[in-house]
């Protein structure tokens, strides 16, 4: 796992089932404190702590001491090991809300959350874009795509959410409503063999470009 880097200080987790997570001094790769969670994951930080979505619940080290402040366990059947997304004061797995500060849990969702805007988590699901509220669980909006989602997760720029199918078909949503404001044929898909390849072809944006790969391009658009 890559390490995350807070205040000058790196963060990151052991490889295996049973694990470690560990945190070094930037400037001298000098060893601060390791402690023990079962699972992997990569871990979310800020000031106050780190947190790591493991095999059997979520878990909050204190980042100054590294003492387990709190630990959450999942749901019957729930996957733990993936990665965890601070959001505010939310922390945000594949299927649980949770309170960064107490670990309670605030509402379930379903599928991959990728992206935010506001108190909403969009999603890629198969041929469905779709929006979460973090607060009640509900789902906010959804809209159907032509084609499979392609892995590379959606982004939101200025209100919009751009989302790219596997046939190469570019979606630009408004972020509020799911409606659609413009799709666009990129003329390349991302399907490159393996459904993992993908997840690495990022769409990406500034200075009032959108950047969108595909299999053999790189197209750059002023949205």
């Amino acid at each position: 796992m890559p390490p995350i880097v807070n205040d000058g200080y790196l963060y990151f987790t052991g490889a295996g089932i049973n694990g470690n997570v560990y945190k070094y001094t930037e400037s001298t790769g000098s060893l601060v404190w390791s402690s023990y969670f079962q699972g992997g994951g990569l871990p979310a930080v800020n000031n106050k702590r780190v947190y790591i979505d493991g095999n059997n619940g979520i878990y909050a080290f204190d980042t100054g001491t590294g003492f387990l402040n709190w630990q959450t366990l999942t749901p019957s059947g729930y996957a733990g090991g993936g990665i965890i997304a601070l959001y505010a004061d939310k922390l945000i797995t594949s299927s649980v809300v949770l309170s960064a500060e107490t670990g309670t849990v605030v509402s379930m969702i379903g599928g991959g959350v990728q992206s935010f805007y506001g108190n909403l988590a969009v999603q890629n699901q198969t041929d469905v874009l779709s929006a979460t509220d973090l607060t009640s669980g509900t789902i906010a909006w959804r809209f159907t795509r032509s084609g499979k989602a392609s892995l590379a997760p959606p982004i939101i720029v200025n209100g919009t959410v751009y989302s790219l199918s596997n046939d190469g078909t570019l979606y630009a949503v408004d972020a509020k409503t799911g409606r659609l404001l413009q799709s666009l044929n990129t003329g390349g898909g991302t399907n490159s063999g393996s459904e993992y390849d993908d997840r690495y072809l990022g769409l990406a944006a500034g200075q009032g470009i959108l950047i969108v790969p595909s299999t053999q391009t790189l197209v750059a658009y002023a949205p």
